[in-house]
């Protein structure tokens, strides 16, 4: 009886060890795709940001020679 209960609680143990690594990872990946998504968002606020820029632009030329 005693080496069974040594044999589950070992293979509770390795459990809890398998589980730790995955959630590790688990962790990173999450971690990684917030960080992704940050970029993304940033660089999409830019191009709306130079995007607005250049209609400013037109705007202005247009405005001035409205003959264009």
């Amino acid at each position: 009886m005693l080496e069974e209960q040594k044999s589950v609680m070992q293979k509770c143990s390795e459990e809890r060890r398998k589980l730790a690594v995955e959630w590790a990872e688990f962790h990173t990946q999450q971690q990684l795709s917030k960080e992704r998504m940050e970029r993304d968002i940033d660089r999409a606020l830019q191009l709306d940001s130079q995007r607005e820029g250049t209609i400013m632009s037109l705007a202005k030329v247009w405005q001035q020679n409205p003959f264009l």
